[in-house]
Formats: C-alpha cells, structure tokens, sequence
C-alpha cells in the first residue's frame, strides 16, 4: 500500500498517524525533504551555524517520532537535493555557507541517522538524472522519464533491508 501524505511539515502528520494508529499499516515511511522545508527563514535572517542546527534538529525530530511510535515502520530518508546547484554564477551560491553547502551537511546527518529502522537513500548513487524543473510539478528533483529508475533504487534498498539480494562472486581462473 502506498500513500501520499501530502506536503509541508512531515512531523505533525506523523505525529498524528502515531496517535490514531494509522503509522501501523505502513512497513517503510519514505520522507523526501527539499530545501523549502529546510530553509524558510520566514523574514529572519539565520546564519550557517543555526541554520545547519535547525535542520539537524529536525532530522533528529522526525527520526525520534517513528522511534518512539511502538511502530514496525522502518523510516527512508531520501538525500536532500538542493535546487542551488555547486557550481554557480552567483558568488553567493559559491561561499561556504551556501544552501549547497548545508545541504550536503544535512545529508550527512541523515546518514549519521542510519539504524536497523532508519535508512537512507542516497539518490548521488543511483543513475537518476537530476532535473530542477519537475520540482514545482511534484516537489521531485527528477523527471518523469525517470521514475521507474527512481522505483528500481528505491526497491533495491528496500529489498537489501530484507535480506532478499543474492550477492555473487564470480571468478574466472583461465
């Protein structure tokens, strides 16, 4: 069963499948965060420091609902993919302190969160072109042509958290 919950702050959505008891029919809560979620400042000026311990806190917050929910729900977070690419025109987008930057630090984070019960997909290991303009279509850093290759990654991760992959050595000694 798939569902989509929809956009916006994923922790009161979960918080509330927690409560009603819903977070139980789902084995694996996939969570894709963009660099919205991350870096609405919403009028405040926040600096490198902070705005990499909000994230961090968030991350943390999200982990510890599917933790703390009783659940069997295994938790995915897919890599944050900023839509301020590493190489810029923009001397802002450059500095140390870039959204890019950031990001690549959150990522990090996420994958510091890996557990028995918390995975990470990290989308710079798959064979998915990266492409920005489907990102106000669906909030997907992909296009559409890409989706069955998105399924595959996201399966073979999934079915390696299983233990359903063969691994094979194949030595040929002529």
């Amino acid at each position: 069963e798939v569902e989509d919950s929809g956009y916006g702050d994923p922790i009161p959505t979960l918080l509330k499948m927690c409560k009603s008891g819903q977070i139980n029919r789902f084995a694996y809560i996939l969570v894709n965060l963009d660099e919205d979620y991350f870096f609405k400042s919403e009028g405040r000026s926040m600096d490198f420091k902070a705005q990499l311990d909000e994230g961090s806190a968030k991350l943390n917050q999200i982990n510890s609902v599917i933790e703390n929910s009783n659940s069997q729900a295994t938790l995915i977070f897919q890599s944050l993919i900023t839509k301020t690419p590493p190489i810029s025109l923009h001397y802002e987008d450059m500095s140390k302190e870039s959204k890019f930057e950031i990001g690549k630090l959150l990522n990090e984070e996420m994958l510091s969160l890996r557990s028995e019960n918390c995975l990470f997909l990290d989308l710079k290991y798959s064979n998915i072109k990266i492409d920005h303009k489907y990102h106000y279509f669906g909030k997907l850093p992909f296009s559409i042509n890409n989706f069955s290759s998105y399924a595959d990654f996201l399966a073979s991760l999934i079915f390696a958290h299983l233990g359903l992959t063969k691994k094979v050595l194949v030595l040929d000694l002529d």
